[in-house]
């Protein structure tokens, strides 16, 4: 496993300890706090309905997020899209890659 430092920049405001990439405020939580809140949620409403849920629900977050880091980079079309993928990848998401 290789360790190395977050490709992109992270900026922790000292006054009120939130964190931003670029444009937009992060949390950073345990992938098993995520993982659990999501599988409890899941249990309790079944997987059909949870998933509905969050495909609207990140539907929204995609486009809000694209919209704020298009205007923070002045980028557009095609590379708003690669810049969205590049950090899904860099935070963890997996590694995104465009073929075609």
């Amino acid at each position: 496993m290789s360790v190395h430092a977050p490709e992109m920049p992270i900026v922790v405001d000292d006054e009120t300890g939130v964190w931003t990439t670029d444009a937009l405020p992060m949390l950073y939580v345990p992938r098993h706090f995520f993982v659990n809140n999501h599988m409890g949620i899941e249990e309790e409403i079944g997987a059909g309905k949870y998933a509905d849920i969050l495909y609207k629900a990140g539907y929204k977050s995609a486009h809000y997020w694209c919209e704020k880091e298009a205007a923070e980079h002045a980028i557009s079309g095609a590379d708003v899209f690669e810049h969205y993928m590049k950090r899904l990848s860099q935070r963890g998401w997996g590694f995104f890659i465009t073929e075609a």
